[in-house]
């Protein structure tokens, strides 16, 4: 399977957990291609009242693996646990040493389990995600959430999300 993956960090060096984990990735698959890094600002709950987080490092790849998804996400998990990431149910938006999500897959797999959903349920509405993406998969498509019966390339969805900003 050939699985679209989204790689974020905010704490410590952003960079090196970046190229680490794509390092670290190697043991999984191969990593077919990676997307640039780009600085994006971090996503605040609401109900966050705490000290303004660290921008992010963003950035995506292709993982070929013959991994199922439940088990790559297992191994994705020890990943940003190596790494020094802290989970904390309560707080959904904690800044992390490093965040790695599984988007998509190529060959269309759509999952909606209890420990994963694929594609990412998240996916249009997150520039930080489509920006990289939209370099090594701009064809990538997805249901269109708001019209279940047409598809939404990459693109058009970062186009959306670009045009209901302004």
């Amino acid at each position: 399977m050939e699985y679209l993956l989204g790689l974020g960090s905010n704490l410590g060096d952003r960079y090196r957990h970046l190229v680490d984990a794509l390092v670290d990735l190697k043991s999984l698959g191969i990593v077919q291609s990676v997307a640039s890094i780009y600085l994006t600002p971090p996503l605040i709950s609401s109900d966050y009242h705490g000290p303004t987080p660290n921008s992010y490092l963003n950035t995506a790849c292709v993982l070929k693996s013959e991994l199922e998804p439940v088990e790559l996400l297992k191994k994705l998990l020890a990943i940003e646990n190596n790494h020094g990431r802290v989970r904390n149910p309560q707080q959904r938006w904690l800044s992390r040493t490093l965040d790695i999500d599984i988007l998509g897959e190529l060959g269309g797999l759509m999952i909606d389990c209890q420990e994963l959903k694929v594609p990412h349920p998240e996916l249009s509405r997150r520039d930080f995600v489509l920006n990289p993406l939209s370099e090594i998969a701009p064809n990538f498509s997805i249901l269109d959430p708001m019209s279940p019966k047409h598809r939404l390339t990459v693109i058009q969805m970062l186009l959306s999300l670009r045009s209901s900003i302004r």
